[in-house]
């Protein structure tokens, strides 16, 4: 681990010990959220038994909350929010959402952050990575932490092995690169104002059609009249719409816009919502 690395983690922990003080009180607000009578009275006793032991309700190690107004926070998409940790790296996260099974997701102000199996992250991502530099992409540094949460705040260490069951954060490069530049979504009206624009928009095109190719050949190894192995498995979980995946592919790429020079690049900075699996290496094959 580099020495900036080692400080970002750092700075993270004390991000999440800030608000500890608090803890107590917001986890009694979201255990009214679970028992509250309006949502509960809609489900069955066993949805009720299962949702409150798998989310553990009672267990204040399993749980911690983040301010929506935390000052370290720089972006928010539609399933991800981002913090600035210093020494050119971010860290992101995915607020819980499982607690809607009774129809209410946040406690006012608070993201809510459960722990889920950090494992389980850490390797669909490292597979993704290894599979994207494959296909010939390049990938900015993308690492797992997941956060182990102690009795007293000093306990609290954001951890890169022995991650399960503790919530995953996803720390990558900064690519605002110290300020030199700004990143936001690859939008037509972004590109239109860049002097590559036109040939950033086409290579966006070829990236999102390459990758629904690969998309399209999995799911049609299902139909008949055999069944095949493709080489790639690709899974996707946001930004889906009724005309297919397009928008999962396409929010994976990120604009890194100079505004000196008003040119950008495209990067490939947010794999929160796709997971690729390289099936031969699967069976030891390549």
């Amino acid at each position: 681990m580099t020495p900036r690395l080692a400080l970002a983690k750092q700075n993270l922990a004390d991000i999440v010990r800030r608000q500890w003080p608090e803890r107590n009180a917001l986890l009694e607000k979201v255990r009214h959220i679970f028992f509250d009578p309006e949502y509960t009275s809609q489900s069955s006793f066993a949805d009720i038994f299962f949702h409150s032991h798998r989310l553990d309700v009672n267990n204040p190690f399993n749980w911690f909350f983040l301010p929506k107004n935390t000052p370290e926070i720089i972006g928010k998409g539609t399933h991800t929010v981002v913090l600035d940790i210093g020494n050119g790296f971010v860290a992101k996260f995915r607020p819980s959402e499982r607690i809607i099974c009774f129809g209410k997701a946040e406690v006012e102000g608070q993201y809510i952050l459960h722990v889920e199996n950090a494992m389980d992250e850490k390797l669909f991502l490292f597979e993704t990575i290894r599979s994207l530099r494959e296909l010939g992409f390049q990938v900015p540094f993308h690492m797992v932490a997941g956060i182990s949460l102690g009795r007293y705040p000093e306990q609290v260490e954001i951890k890169e092995s022995g991650l399960i069951y503790r919530c995953a954060f996803v720390i990558a490069t900064d690519l605002r690169k110290n300020g030199r530049y700004s990143v936001v979504e690859p939008e037509d009206s972004v590109l239109l104002s860049l002097k590559n624009g036109d040939e950033l928009k086409e290579l966006l095109t070829t990236h999102v059609k390459f990758l629904m190719e690969l998309y399209t050949e999995y799911k049609n190894s299902f139909l008949p009249p055999a069944p095949y192995n493709p080489k790639y498995v690709i899974a996707v979980n946001d930004h889906v719409t009724t005309e297919g995946p397009q928008d999962a592919f396409r929010h994976m790429f990120l604009l890194q816009v100079d505004q000196h020079t008003a040119t950008g690049r495209l990067v490939l900075g947010d794999l929160s919502g796709v997971a690729i699996q390289n099936t031969r290496r699967g069976h030891g094959r390549e």
